[in-house]
């Protein structure tokens, strides 16, 4: 009878240490004992467990890369689109300085013409006095 306490005290032990490697997150422990008794289906529980715990994070772990690849993609985009819009302002920003510049010409035209016409003008009376002082002679 003792030979059979010590394999269920053996077998006891070995649970417990998987069960603790698990709980400590390490979900590669496993064994090679053939439990006795009740044991044996816990035994087959305890691997199950371990293999649908191991599947369900190695899930979660490959969700997480394409959350981040995602993230990363997302990153990138709006690092572009800010860049895009640097530009756009950049463009606009010369656009508007040349529009000044455009509109200071035109008004500056705007005035010689003005002044030229008031020269034109002048002279225009002045050669029209210069026709009536001849035909007065």
């Amino acid at each position: 009878m003792s030979v059979e306490v010590n394999k269920l005290m053996e077998d006891a032990s070995d649970i417990q240490n998987i069960l603790a490697s698990m709980a400590d997150g390490d979900f590669t422990a496993s064994t090679n004992a053939n439990y006795i008794g009740q044991f044996a289906p816990i035994k087959t529980s305890i691997i199950q467990i371990n293999d649908k715990l191991s599947d369900t994070l190695a899930n979660i772990s490959y969700a997480a890369k394409e959350v981040n690849g995602g993230a990363e993609g997302i990153a990138s985009g709006a690092t572009e689109i800010a860049q895009g819009a640097q530009e756009q302002n950049n463009i606009i920003q010369a656009f508007v300085e040349i529009t000044k510049n455009i509109s200071a010409n035109i008004n500056a035209t705007i005035s010689k013409v003005d002044e030229s016409t008031i020269i034109t003008n002048d002279a225009k009376s002045k050669a029209g006095q210069g026709t009536q002082a001849m035909e007065s002679m």
